[in-house]
């Protein structure tokens, strides 16, 4: 399994190698070779872990005790979602964890990545070679990608500014949660339009987690209840964007929720 590599990264000791992004990925470079299998090598070929970020706790970047802690959430997940995955796909506790077991020395998943990817799914090999694990890419892999193109180097993909991002799914055929409208300085631009008659979810436009994000639920007659209890018509809703956005930028979404179907793992 993963565990820390306390030589110095190859990209530390060889600058040349931070002229392109090309230059990194020569060796044993593979046009087909999945990405989530590529990223692994090249974090381990390359030793690429820097500092312990995934998990936080330090401990568990050390061998062995890593390795008895995944052991032990291994069983915690199991007991918590494996008899759904029995009930559904047939699969018995055993096999289950016999399967933990090889994700976690071939590609060095652990339990929660296993039933989270849906793993234990038809073809739940082939879609492994194709997953990102934090570990790999909190702990070395982003740091790495970010010598190699800074800040604004031409070319980074502005995943923190969700808008951009929308729109770079958009062109390039990659379904994401539709934007009804976004909210700048004071300013509402309608993007795919509020539809009537379903929840809603606004959120900060750049930023990360849930600070600044809010439900506000359809309540009929085009009226709006947030988090707080406050009743909004939908002008006095996009009046309230509109005010909030000259601090911050601000989206509006549709609300998601999980479908029946996976109910019993969600």
């Amino acid at each position: 399994m993963n565990a820390p590599l306390r030589h110095p990264p190859v990209l530390e000791r060889r600058p040349d190698m931070l002229a392109s992004a090309q230059t990194w990925l020569v060796p044993q470079a593979d046009q087909d070779e999945p990405i989530g299998r590529q990223a692994r090598r090249l974090f381990r070929a390359l030793r690429l872990y820097d500092r312990p970020r995934h998990p936080r706790a330090r401990l568990l970047h050390v061998p062995v005790l890593r390795q008895i802690a995944l052991a032990i959430h291994a069983l915690y997940c199991l007991c918590r979602v494996g008899g759904a995955v029995k009930a559904r796909f047939g699969k018995s506790h055993w096999r289950q964890l016999l399967e933990i077991t090889d994700f976690a020395f071939r590609d060095g998943f652990d339990a929660q990545t296993y039933y989270m990817q849906e793993l234990y799914a038809e073809q739940g090999v082939r879609r492994a070679t194709q997953t990102l694990t934090r570990f790999e890419t909190k702990n070395g892999l982003l740091s790495a990608l970010k010598r190699l193109a800074p800040r604004r180097a031409a070319g980074r993909s502005p995943l923190g500014d969700k808008l951009a991002f929308h729109a770079r799914c958009r062109r390039h055929g990659v379904a994401t949660v539709p934007i009804l409208l976004s909210a700048t300085r004071g300013q509402c631009e309608m993007l795919d339009g509020i539809v009537p008659g379903i929840d809603l979810f606004m959120k900060p436009r750049h930023g990360k987690g849930a600070r600044g994000a809010g439900l506000l639920r359809h309540l009929g007659d085009n009226h709006y209840r947030s988090d707080d209890g406050g009743i909004f018509s939908t002008e006095a809703m996009l009046a309230d964007l509109a005010r909030r956005s000259l601090e911050t930028p601000y989206l509006l979404q549709p609300r998601l929720t999980n479908h029946r179907d996976i109910a019993d793992l969600a």
